[in-house]
């Protein structure tokens, strides 16, 4: 597929992935498992995506085209927007509530599910940490260095 469809589907593959309310239900499910052992857990799952969105930082010379640096990028907006949701824009129509269409709002991403992304920032900044020495590509360099600098607005965003 072209860059811009490919780009458009890892997007959609990545939203979809790291859901609310799909990651509200994975600890959910740990949580009321009678044997804990047989539970893809939240922890695991948010691990799977992020060796998978990031695979070239255990590179012996990482190199990272421009297809996955925006599929990184995509991944840095997606967990920020998680731990530093916009503003609610009040709904249209005013009146006195009740319901509407949609049915109750959707419950929103737990405490621990947002202390779970903060743990994969953590992680992720030791790997790009260990990745920036061994990188001999100018856009990739220039790229871990961003990512860097995403994260820690990310993690701190006052400061």
């Amino acid at each position: 597929p072209s860059g811009a469809r490919r780009t458009m589907a890892q997007t959609r593959s990545l939203t979809s992935v790291m859901d609310d309310q799909r990651m509200n239900r994975l600890l959910d499910w740990e949580g009321t498992a009678a044997n804990k052992a047989d539970v893809y857990t939240l922890a695991t799952m948010l691990d799977d995506v992020r060796k998978g969105v990031w695979e070239e930082l255990a590179a012996p010379t990482p190199t990272i085209d421009v297809y996955r640096r925006e599929l990184q990028n995509d991944y840095l907006t997606t967990v920020g927007r998680k731990l530093n949701p916009p503003p609610a824009v009040p709904a249209a129509g005013g009146g006195g509530g009740g319901g509407g269409f949609g049915g109750a709002p959707p419950t929103p991403l737990s405490e621990d599910a947002k202390a779970n992304l903060r743990a994969q920032l953590n992680t992720l900044t030791d790997d790009i940490q260990k990745a920036i020495p061994k990188t001999t590509d100018r856009s990739t360099m220039v790229h871990l260095q961003g990512s860097m600098h995403r994260i820690k607005e990310i993690l701190d965003p006052k400061g």
